[in-house]
């Protein structure tokens, strides 16, 4: 096994102990918060063509300026973010246990904050607003009306989500400015700089190592 194979091998793990740690506490934290809440008062399909091969590419503006800002922009940060009460009462309690795990699974971060995820699992459990306020953790909160678009709007603030309007939507690459981070979607980050089909993920270009041409 070369050294590269090694590293890889040794990183893959370090993740998977740390998503056992998260859960751990996840799990133990929540039902002791259920409680308190109650008192007081989460193989391959089609590829949408805009881009043949590629999948559907939005262009969302301001992310790169919003991930400088974003509360959790490394796994460093998530790990302290998830062992707080605010972290564990915050978004990520909307989420199951599973939908949790399957979603710290799928994040990718490179230096530039988090690079990829699983929008499907997002989708599936959370509402559009809830959606909205999880990505704003990893300073994504412009991407929620594309992640969300077929979220559950369930109240006045899904709906006010769901009538965000994202800058360039629709938008070709070529056009693309300062500023501006193209979500690709069924994809995932591999770095450097490689967004690589995967269902269910987007892949946060700019945030990735990609350049728009």
């Amino acid at each position: 096994m070369c050294a590269n194979d090694r590293s890889a091998e040794a990183s893959n793990i370090m993740k998977s102990q740390k998503i056992t740690r998260f859960l751990a506490t996840f799990v133990m934290a929540s039902a002791a918060l259920a409680g308190w809440a109650y008192a007081s008062e989460l193989a391959a399909a089609p590829v949408k063509d805009a881009y043949p091969g590629r999948g559907a590419e939005i262009v969302v503006e301001g992310i790169e300026l919003d991930a400088l800002f974003a509360p959790i922009r490394a796994w460093s940060h998530l790990e302290n973010y998830l062992e707080t009460p605010r972290g564990l009462a915050g978004p990520f309690a909307a989420l199951s246990d599973r939908g949790v795990k399957k979603f710290l699974d799928s994040l990718v971060f490179t230096e530039k904050g988090l690079a990829s995820f699983d929008g499907d699992v997002l989708v599936r459990e959370l509402s559009a607003s809830q959606i909205y306020e999880l990505l704003g953790l990893f300073g994504l909160q412009r991407a929620a009306p594309v992640i969300a678009a077929n979220a559950r709007v369930e109240s006045p603030m899904d709906h006010a989500v769901r009538r965000l309007t994202v800058g360039g939507v629709g938008l070709p690459a070529p056009v693309v400015e300062t500023m501006m981070c193209p979500l690709l979607e069924n994809h995932q980050c591999t770095p450097p700089a490689t967004c690589r089909y995967s269902h269910g993920a987007w892949c946060i270009t700019c945030n990735c190592g990609m350049i728009p041409p």
